[in-house]
Formats: structure tokens, sequence, C-alpha cells
């Protein structure tokens, strides 16, 4: 594999860093340069236990890397992708990082994905023998790539991990190795007594405290069509800056476009199609095939969802205005996970930030990112107003003077009664279904009009202030 010798920090900060301090008496540092994970790394460490601090933080590096290569025999990863379906042992590291890379791979809607190497592979981007696969060579590995298949197994008693996939599957963490690599490292810098250092790891910067003056690092971020010369820098003090891009490692295929090693992971991302279908971005024939990709995503992955924070919060609409109302109602209904009724069957009275934010089987999730009550995937209240209920705004009539009441029922519900405390008062719909007939009750407030469409029909009807009753056979 290409070695990456792209460092973020370059001379810039070790400029930054070494000229205040040449009269400093802390300035005494230790640094190494090292290949791991098919990177030039640095490490740098001042004060009285640097070169202790820095040399563990290597060790530390180095035994990651041959725990995480895929191409190595004796590693855990090589183990865990010819395990032929099997569980293996591994390291509280390695799932840490498993935990941590499904938490965003749910909230990407599956855009970081682990098992995508096989089309790493294919693409050429592990040997430089770089190759456009075939549609259906692709369309063949992508039954190999889903991380939700990867099964993470604790076990309290004794502090050990297991993980398995279904045979074929391959993993690679190429995508966090690094970042992990270089927490991991800055942590072990720490523990030994090092207060100010830095480890970067390609376009991975981490650093320990500030500088030993007390001031900021100043990061040097390269400009990717010149790399002699950088786009900007960073003043900060203890943090992580990582970039990344196809500019790093891309090749031309026969038919001139240029191909980058970050690769598309699923079959058909739903927020990709959610947002083209919601948004108008496609027309004609080619929404129809974007809406043909979007259910066949969904019907894929067990009527279940598959966006995250940004998908979730258009999906439903996008459904409905694409004409497919029945399968946003197959999500609303939806007990697996996830789902919105998957929280509440472990006990949910409100729209939390994960799906699985507490689970009656595994208690409370990570405290550091679980609201019991987010607007996220709250949004999908907003959609049962507007469809469900059938009770939205007018743009054009602000306040509410004008309601458009137009509720899109689905006899998997049942009934629907919905309140709405609008500027001009009290708007009600309420429906039911009684055998084959469905009943909807509304009320429009005082003052106000409202531009009514019953189910079925395509004109709309203006009604005045008043309570209505319309009974159909639907």
């Amino acid at each position: 594999m290409k070695k990456t010798t792209l460092k973020i920090i370059a001379a810039v900060l070790c400029l930054a860093m070494l000229l205040p301090l040449a009269a400093c008496g802390e300035s005494r540092y230790k640094d190494t340069e090292f290949v791991a994970m098919d990177t030039i790394m640095d490490i740098r460490a001042y004060g009285k236990n640097a070169d202790e601090g820095m040399n563990a933080a290597k060790n530390v590096i180095l035994t990651l890397d041959k725990m995480l290569d895929p191409e190595n025999s004796a590693s855990t990863v090589y183990a865990m992708n010819h395990a032929h379906g099997k569980s293996v042992a591994v390291s509280s590291q390695i799932a840490e990082m498993i935990s941590v890379a499904k938490d965003i791979y749910a909230k990407s809607g599956g855009a970081l994905d682990l098992t995508v190497y096989p089309l790493v592979k294919a693409w050429g981007f592990l040997d430089e023998k770089y190759y456009v696969p075939a549609y259906n060579d692709i369309e063949m590995l992508l039954q190999f790539v889903d991380f939700s298949q990867v099964k993470l197994v604790s076990f309290p008693s004794s502090g050990t991990y297991q993980v398995t996939m279904p045979e074929g599957f391959e993993i690679t963490f190429a995508s966090c190795a690094k970042g992990c690599a270089s927490q991991y490292a800055v942590e072990t810098m720490r523990n030994h007594g090092v207060t100010s250092g830095f480890v970067s790891l390609g376009g991975n910067v981490q650093t320990l405290g500030k500088k030993p003056d007390g001031s900021n690092w100043a990061i040097g971020i390269q400009d990717p069509n010149n790399k002699q010369s950088y786009v900007g820098v960073v003043s900060a003090g203890e943090c992580a800056i990582v970039t990344s891009g196809n500019y790093q490692r891309s090749f031309v295929g026969n038919d001139g476009e240029t191909y980058g090693h970050l690769l598309k992971p699923m079959r058909h991302l739903q927020t990709a199609n959610v947002f083209a279908l919601k948004h108008g971005i496609v027309e004609g024939a080619a929404a129809e095939a974007v809406k043909g990709l979007l259910l066949k995503s969904i019907s894929e992955h067990g009527d279940c969802l598959q966006t995250g924070f940004l998908g979730t919060s258009f999906i439903m609409d996008a459904l409905t205005v694409c004409g497919a109302a029945d399968v946003a109602y197959t999500l609303l209904l939806q007990h697996k996970c996830p789902s919105w009724l998957y929280s509440v069957d472990q006990g949910a009275t409100t729209v939390w930030e994960r799906w699985n934010s507490y689970t009656k089987k595994d208690g409370f999730g990570p405290v550091g990112m679980n609201s019991f009550n987010h607007y996220a995937y709250g949004a999908v209240l907003g959609w049962m107003y507007r469809v469900a209920a059938g009770i939205s705004a007018d743009v054009n009539a602000p306040g509410f003077k004008n309601i458009i009441m137009a509720p899109n029922p689905d006899r998997r519900l049942g009934w629907v009664k919905a309140e709405y405390k609008s500027a001009a008062g009290m708007v009600k719909s309420n429906w039911r279904y009684e055998g084959e007939k469905w009943v909807w009750e509304f009320t429009i407030p005082e003052g106000a009009k409202a531009t009514v469409t019953v189910p079925g029909e395509t004109q709309s009807s203006t009604y005045v202030s008043g309570l209505y009753r319309i009974e159909k056979n639907l």
C-alpha cells in the first residue's frame, strides 16, 4: 500500500514550537519518527518523563498496528476476517473501536462502515493496482458490506470480548485506526507524567496539553493541491485535528474519471435518496429511479430505516411526497431496532437521541450522547401532525389564518386524535375506521379558514370556521 507521507503539522508546527522555547528551561524534549499503519508518524514529548512517555506511546501504536493489519496473518483483524462466521476474541481496545464505529455508523445512516474492505481491495487501493470494477462485481461484493451484521459481545465477569461476522465479511479499521491510535498514544504519555507533546499520524494530529510555555500549538493544514504550501494554520490547545480526502489516494480510470479511496459503503444510501426526493433534486424518470432505490434499501434492511440525524428528519416526508406514505407508516409502526416503537418497547415516553438510549437488557447507553428528549428522531412527530392527522400551516397565510387540512390515513394505525393550539386557535383533527367506513371530524377555529383535501380525492375545498364530520368508504 502507498506510504502516506503527508505530515499535517510538518515544518509549521515544529518551527512554531521550537523558536519560542529556545531559552526556556522546560523545552527539553524527546521525539521519534517511525512508520506504522502505512504512514510516517511523529511523536514528541516534553519534560523530565519525555523519553519514557514517548517510547511507551510508540509501543502502543506499534502494538495496535499489529492487531489491526488485515494483511498480517498474526493480527486480530486477520483472524476476524478468516473466522468463517465463528467468534473471535478481541482486546478491549478493538472492542471500544468497534463500539464507537457502530455508534457513528448508526448516526451517519451507514456512511461509516468498517466492512467495506472487500470493495477497497476490488478497487486496487490495497496494492495500488487500480481498477474500476464492473457494476455486477460491485453488486456481488456489496452483499458482504453491512456493519450492522458485525456483532460485539462483552463478558463483564471476565472482562473479555468476542466479535462475530457472517461468512465472507471482512473488516478494516483504516478509517479510524490512526485516530484511535493517536488518542491511546496521548493517554499513554499522560499516564507516564508527560504534560506537553503531540502525536502526528499523517492526517491526524493530536496534542497533549499546551506547549511548555503555555501557548497554543500552531497546526498547519496542508494545501491538497500543492503539497509544498498550507491553506491555513490552526491555533489550538489540547485537541485532535484530522483531515482526509480523495486527494490523498486516487487514480484516473480509463473513462477519464478520477476515483478516490473514500468509498460509498452502502448499496443505496437512504439519506442521499431521501434528500434528492424531499428537495426536488430529481424529477420524472430520475425521481422514480431514486424512489425505487430508497424503497429497495428499506426492504433489504427488514423494513427499517438506515438514516442518521439528518436523514431521519426527512425520510417520512420524502416517502410521502413520492407516493409511498404506506412505507412511511411501515417505518412508524416498526418494532425492530432501529425504530421509534423499539424505543417505546424499551420504556420510552419521549423520543430519544439514540434508538437504544436505554434497553431492558443492557440498561443506559453511553452518557456522552444520550438525551432522552431529542429533536432529530423527534421530527417524526411533525410528520404525524402534518400527514397522519393532516394539520399543516399555509406558508402564504401566516398565523394559521388559512390551515391546510389533508390527512393521509392508514388502516394499520386505526385512529388518530390530534389537537394543535395555533395562533388562530385550537385546530382539531380526529379520524377513525368503522368497518369499511372512514370517519373524519375536524375543527377550524373562529376567524380562520381551511383548505381541505379528503383522502382519495384530488380537488380541495375551502371551509370556514366550525366543526365538521366527513364519512367515506376507504
